[in-house]
């Protein structure tokens, strides 16, 4: 049996996730299902409904490529394969939820266009770790001055870069390359579903 090393990776980052966000996805499930339930608050005619919003947001998330994924899933494993499916959504459900939180910090506003624009390239590019500054730190040259925040509990911390604009920058090249083959793996899917009928 093969596994996949995309598998081998997003499944303990997903639990990483998981765990670190206080089992999120199960925490705040009735909270999904009141927001999604919630009627329109405003009254400006632009706005939309919790339900709305989630068909937006699916939209923008799943994609043709997983539609197709989970017919050949359950073409090849069988209706057991709908059970590991939804383990790995729960478990992937905190991770989507950390990259849409870091794509909301990390946006920007678009000058040409007004609006706003980001993801993960974008948050990999502007990133920037907080660094607890120690006095004996002889990479800092003057505490004080590079000091920009400072905790509730007294102790001085910093910004620096992440150094993952390369990271990022290829993020970008491999979903404008995924971008342009994604029309022919919905070319295949549909043929492979008239060849099979």
């Amino acid at each position: 049996m093969e596994l996949s090393l995309l598998v081998v990776i997003l499944i303990p980052v997903g639990l990483y996730f998981t765990l670190r966000t206080r089992f999120l996805p199960f925490r705040m499930f009735p909270e999904m299902i009141k927001c999604v339930l919630e009627p329109k608050s405003s009254t400006n005619k632009d706005s939309i409904s919790g339900l709305q919003a989630l068909f937006i947001a699916t939209a923008s998330r799943v994609g043709m490529g997983n539609l197709a994924g989970v017919v050949a899933a359950i073409s090849f494993g069988g209706p057991g394969a709908i059970f590991w499916m939804w383990l790995a959504a729960l478990i992937g459900a905190s991770s989507a939820f950390i990259e849409s939180t870091l794509a909301q910090i990390y946006k920007e506003k678009d000058p040409l266009y007004g609006g706003f624009r980001g993801g993960p390239a974008y948050f990999m590019d502007r990133m920037r770790i907080i660094t607890w500054v120690k006095e004996e730190d002889e990479f800092v040259d003057n505490i004080k001055g590079t000091s920009k925040y400072v905790s509730a509990d007294g102790k001085k911390y910093y910004t620096r870069g992440t150094r993952f604009r390369l990271l990022g920058v290829l993020f970008a090249l491999s979903g404008l390359l995924c971008w342009a083959g994604i029309s022919q793996v919905i070319a295949n899917s549909v043929s492979q579903s008239f060849a099979n009928a």
